[in-house]
């Protein structure tokens, strides 16, 4: 035991030393790494989807007889809405109307003092609007929708928490300003993506349930039928009307004034311990080698 204090005391400037280096590294490798901010808004089902949910309750039963599906109750369309909102399809959308792959690709981080956008000069010309890349094989040099997507889920967190009812989405970008929007633009399109679903598919049952109405001589029927139609065209109006179809918000998404990422003292703190690890392996082999020779 001795002998190794004595051993490390000796070569106390080289382990000082690589400690050091190790910890200069990890301190620059630390600022060369883009601030990520985060936005995160939480939302509740929709108030008038649990009225339509109460509607298609009461007829459920009814309407599988006649053949006319109402529709996922709000639960279930929640859930199919957090895999759509991770799905390929439901980006490809939003990237082609918002052109969001510049926003993607050619972003290399934020300058919050001039509130502005580092551009990669070596991928995108933001004057001209014109894709440089050296693409992967087989790839050109504009991003595919695909690429884009690809790097954006790594960006977007969708959470469902059954015990609560509430819906969070988190959005991570360079810009606290476009990882808001993202989050208001999610919510957005999952809103009208079911309202316009649930549009068409009230108006079909509609049209279906008339011509029953008018096949039928059973006047318990017609009644029914009638119910049915009521329960529809409620549900046809409430899509119609309502913004917040789906989800409404509980807490809103904001601008985050902090960064999330990167943790650089935990960059520096690791890089601190290898260090100190590497130096102490640095003078054991230099003592054995001493020895030896």
């Amino acid at each position: 035991m001795i002998k190794l204090w004595e051993s490390l005391w000796s070569g106390k400037f080289w382990l000082l030393g690589i400690t050091a280096l190790f910890i200069l590294c990890g301190v620059l490798f630390s600022l060369s790494l883009p601030n990520m901010y985060e936005s995160k808004g939480v939302y509740g089902i929709s108030q008038d989807d649990g009225v339509a949910k109460n509607m298609s309750g009461q007829l459920g039963g009814l309407a599988a007889i006649a053949g006319i599906n109402l529709g996922a109750g709000g639960q279930n369309k929640i859930n199919h809405a957090v895999v759509l909102g991770q799905s390929w399809p439901f980006w490809d959308e939003l990237i082609r109307t918002h052109n969001l792959k510049p926003l993607v690709f050619g972003v290399k981080e934020w300058d919050r003092a001039r509130d502005k956008f580092v551009w990669d000069e070596d991928i995108y010309l933001v004057d001209e609007q014109k894709w440089i890349r050296k693409p992967p094989s087989g790839k050109e040099a504009e991003p595919s929708s695909y690429e884009v997507f690809d790097k954006i889920i790594d960006f977007v967190e969708i959470k469902f928490d059954a015990s609560t009812g509430l819906l969070s989405i988190k959005v991570k970008h360079y810009s606290p300003h476009v990882a808001k929007e993202w989050v208001e633009m999610i919510v957005e399109k999952l809103n009208g993506d079911f309202r316009d679903r649930d549009i068409v598919k009230a108006e079909k049952n509609i049209g279906y349930l008339q011509e029953k109405i008018d096949e039928t001589k059973i006047a318990e029927l017609k009644t029914v039928f009638y119910n049915m139609v009521e329960a529809q065209t409620k549900t046809l109006m409430l899509a119609r009307v309502d913004e917040d179809y789906l989800v409404e918000p509980v807490i809103m998404p904001m601008v985050a004034e902090s960064p999330v990422s990167p943790v650089r003292k935990l960059i520096v703190v690791l890089f601190a311990v290898v260090g100190g690890m590497f130096s102490l392996l640095f003078l054991f082999v230099k003592n054995i080698f001493s020895k030896r020779y």
